[in-house]
């Protein structure tokens, strides 16, 4: 045995796999890498730009020692924004007017102003002031409960979900490199973001087939990690600041399907995205990740760590229609998952009512009769005082307003939060966990009876 240990070839094979060692080593120092815990926690960000982040650096992210990001090159560096490289493909310098003006509510640290900031930026990093996400913040926010390390694979870039696609032959290019990353890595993930959806709402006919496309990603990817009850954290697609209501259906249609897929298998957990603020027309801005990020931590912290005391899942559990025989009836929709109880910054907002009316605007010829058609609407929305995980709509008829005659609230008679491509909606609970898009969602009533 000895011999054979300490033989020519033997130490051969020891000098050259010293000197190769010794040279991935020097390699991987010159480029940042570095070697993480083996226990550590992986998390998957996968999906179109939002996931991968699009967003001015408008105050410091402060990195930590246990946070890596894997790098495409193949190895793990310490993460710090801004992680998204490609951000000035789409938004050139210079960025400081927009970042000295847009500061809802962020304070830069140690008393510096914002001035100091960006100028310390400048004299420290060559790294540009933008590509920021959701990624550091997440992480953060785990390893200062779990104390675990966390590391981060991003593969998301601007795309339909057709190239998301695991069953088709070859599988889809986005989701055959998701793989190509995490086998790399060492082919074990805690979990995965699924950001992704604006492409599929912006293509005609791409929407309706979105549900059907989402539960075969959530399925093939389980399938190919084989890991059957891989949670899936699922951010549902926000708002479009475009001048045109072209295709606001679709972008229902992507929000319900993303809803829906969550109610459809196990260990999805769906995380509105729809009321935060924007760094451009599309793209979540740096404020929004302050309230996204930490919204995925508590959402992972309490449904796959089972950390008590974390946030959970909001979902639609009800909607009713009641005092129906006055002149004032009310929908109360009750939420499941509240922390607390439901909020809002200033008027709690974002519910519509639909119902069957004329093309033309009953009320284009006021003073004129109009048609004699019910046209009710949501005119205020009050928190349930009995019930902190509830709300009631308050409806009214427009019809007497415009010379017209009362009506009772009649069906079909449908029910949508967070409507179409740019809605306002702002119901939380005391985590700051958002209420989901919702609808059309069908509210029982009598049907309407022809004038």
């Amino acid at each position: 045995m000895m011999r054979r240990l300490t033989s020519p070839v033997f130490i051969l094979v020891l000098v050259f796999t010293w000197s190769s060692r010794h040279n991935l080593m020097a390699f991987a120092e010159d480029q940042g890498a570095v070697v993480p815990p083996k226990d550590m926690d992986v998390w998957v960000v996968a999906g179109q730009s939002n996931s991968q982040g699009w967003a001015l650096l408008k105050a410091p992210v402060p990195g930590d020692p246990q946070v890596f990001a894997w790098e495409p090159s193949g190895h793990w560096v310490q993460a710090r924004e801004p992680l998204n490289k490609d951000f000035f493909r789409w938004t050139p310098e210079p960025v400081e007017p927009n970042i000295l003006l847009q500061r809802d509510g962020l304070a830069v640290q140690d008393k510096a102003s914002v001035d100091d900031f960006l100028q310390k930026w400048r004299a420290e990093s060559s790294d540009p002031l933008g590509g920021v996400g959701l990624g550091v913040i997440f992480a953060k926010r785990l390893h200062e409960v779990t104390h675990r390390p966390i590391g981060l694979i991003l593969c998301g870039v601007g795309s339909p979900i057709r190239e998301w696609d695991p069953d088709s032959n070859p599988k889809g290019r986005l989701y055959a490199h998701m793989l190509e990353l995490i086998l790399a890595s060492g082919g074990r993930v805690k979990g995965l973001i699924w950001y992704q959806g604006e492409s599929d709402a912006l293509t005609p006919g791409a929407a309706a087939q979105y549900g059907g496309a989402l539960l075969r990603l959530i399925d093939g990817v389980r399938r190919d990690l084989h890991q059957t009850d891989l949670p899936i954290l699922c951010v549902q697609t926000g708002r479009f600041a475009y001048p045109y209501n072209r295709g606001a259906e679709d972008w229902e249609s992507v929000r319900e399907a993303q809803r829906q897929a969550a109610l459809e298998r196990k260990h999805i957990y769906l995380v509105s995205s729809i009321d935060l603020f924007l760094e451009d027309d599309i793209h979540v801005g740096f404020e929004g990740y302050q309230r996204l990020a930490p919204r995925l931590a508590e959402i992972a912290l309490s449904q796959v760590y089972k950390i008590p005391d974390h946030g959970s899942p909001l979902a639609l559990e009800s909607v009713q229609l009641i005092a129906v025989d006055g002149r004032r009836p009310m929908i109360r929709v009750k939420i499941s998952g509240v922390t607390g109880r439901l909020k809002a910054e200033g008027r709690p907002s974002g519910f519509e009512i639909r119902m069957p009316r004329p093309t033309q605007d009953p009320g284009e010829k006021y003073p004129l009769r109009p048609a004699d058609v019910p046209l009710y609407s949501v005119y205020r929305v009050d928190f349930d005082p009995s019930d902190r995980t509830a709300l009631i709509l308050g409806l009214f008829d427009a019809s007497p307003i415009l010379l017209g005659r009362y009506h009772p609230i009649c069906g079909p008679l449908d029910l949508v939060y967070a409507p179409g491509l740019n809605p306002y909606a702002n119901i939380t609970d005391a985590r700051d966990i958002a209420l989901p898009a919702f609808g059309p969602v069908k509210v029982e009533a009598a049907p309407c009876q022809n004038p």
